[in-house]
């Protein structure tokens, strides 16, 4: 069984894929984790050839999209906590789910990621675990949004972020102009840190995501551990060098997009 998992998006949505083999016939099934919402859909093809599993790899991923391969404690814990949300949102699992655990020999079962036990099992790895090892993982990930091709996607695009833009965009000789610095302390006060916990389990799932197939002299999964420890106990969402990125890439979006979407004008009084 090869198990690959994308990136996790700025969504916070991530596509799992498992190819499985038995008896010298293939089968692909896979899954779409969705942060807050739960499984958003399972699927799995009937026998196919090898090639067809090459072929539907090179069709579906043309390099834009990052697969790290996971291994079956990755796929079970992240099953397991996205089906209870599923529930927990009043929907019932996909039918497909139920075939691929038979096909996989696998069970899942509801059961919610403990986010703070996870971050004391997983620290307790990281030896020495020192605040300077914390500032220098802190450090790193200022490069991230330039050279770690799965940060591209992270931002927040919603309603309430366009407003707190506008609010410091005017028109200057036709021209729109924006106070770029109060606009990105408006979307960390009003709109980042009110969601501290959606960060906290982002850093978490992308540590666990790059964790399992990690090369040895490959940091990012303990920077974001870092990360996720730092707000987990408190940290401002600013201190942080990547938080600073994805707001700031949440603001130029905002002011990119913000027209044609029309968002910035609902609720505003």
């Amino acid at each position: 069984m090869e198990i690959k998992a994308s990136e996790v998006d700025g969504s916070g949505a991530q596509g799992i894929f498992i190819h499985f083999r038995k008896n010298r016939k293939h089968q692909l099934c896979g899954l779409l984790f969705k942060q807050d919402t739960g499984i958003k859909d399972a699927w799995i093809t009937p026998v196919i050839s090898a090639a067809d599993v090459t072929r539907y790899y090179d069709d579906s991923f043309d390099g834009s999209v990052l697969l790290r391969a996971v291994d079956i404690p990755y796929l079970e814990l992240f099953a397991n906590h996205f089906l209870a949300l599923t529930i927990e949102h009043g929907n019932m699992p996909d039918l497909h789910l139920l075939e691929m655990q038979e096909v996989l020999g696998l069970q899942f079962i509801p059961c919610k990621l403990d986010v703070a036990h996870v971050l004391e099992q997983l620290t307790v790895q990281l030896s020495p675990f020192t605040p300077e090892r914390m500032r220098e993982a802190f450090n790193r990930s200022k490069s991230w949004s330039k050279d770690k091709q799965f940060t591209e996607s992270w931002f927040v695009e919603n309603a309430q972020i366009d407003r707190l833009v506008n609010r410091h965009c005017s028109y200057v000789d036709g021209v729109k102009v924006c106070q770029f610095d109060k606009a990105m302390a408006a979307v960390f006060a009003d709109e980042m840190e009110l969601h501290r916990e959606r960060w906290i389990f982002h850093f978490l799932w992308v540590s666990l995501w790059l964790k399992p197939k990690a090369r040895k002299n490959e940091q990012t999964w303990q920077d974001c551990l870092f990360i996720a420890y730092g707000i987990h106990n408190g940290l401002p969402l600013d201190s942080i060098p990547i938080m600073k990125a994805i707001c700031h890439q949440s603001v130029v979006n905002s002011i990119e997009t913000m027209q044609e979407r029309r968002t910035y004008l609902t609720g505003e009084s």
